[in-house]
């Protein structure tokens, strides 16, 4: 059979000190924003962008520290982490809302524009 291993979680500190040491080319202040990001998602009144937040894994972090150390913009990456274009669309247009008066993605700007 399988041999199973419990360990505590991460708190936010261990967690984001990981990331740094994770991805040592993103800057601090980009390690800082996803840090913040991911606390406002996570402490959200509304539900739906709560349990968006809780989609945040430690690799979906890394994978966004990764993308802004390449040049993406915060939105953008989250974007890309979450894969929310496959989000229904009424939880889609309020992440993307949301992000685009925190965050500045660029994707949300174009999606606007095209409508």
């Amino acid at each position: 059979m399988w041999s199973f291993h419990q360990h505590p979680s991460l708190d936010n500190n261990e967690q984001f000190s990981l990331i740094s040491s994770l991805c040592p080319k993103t800057s601090s202040s980009d390690v800082k924003n996803v840090r913040r990001m991911t606390e406002t998602l996570r402490n959200h009144p509304d539900s739906v962008i709560s349990g968006i937040g809780g989609m945040l894994t430690m690799r979906r972090l890394v994978s966004i520290c990764r993308d802004l150390s390449n040049g993406a913009e915060l939105g953008d990456a989250v974007h890309t982490s979450l894969l929310t274009r496959f989000m229904p669309p009424l939880t889609r247009q309020n992440f993307e809302l949301l992000t685009k008066r925190k965050w500045g993605s660029k994707k949300c700007q174009q999606l606007e524009i095209s409508r």
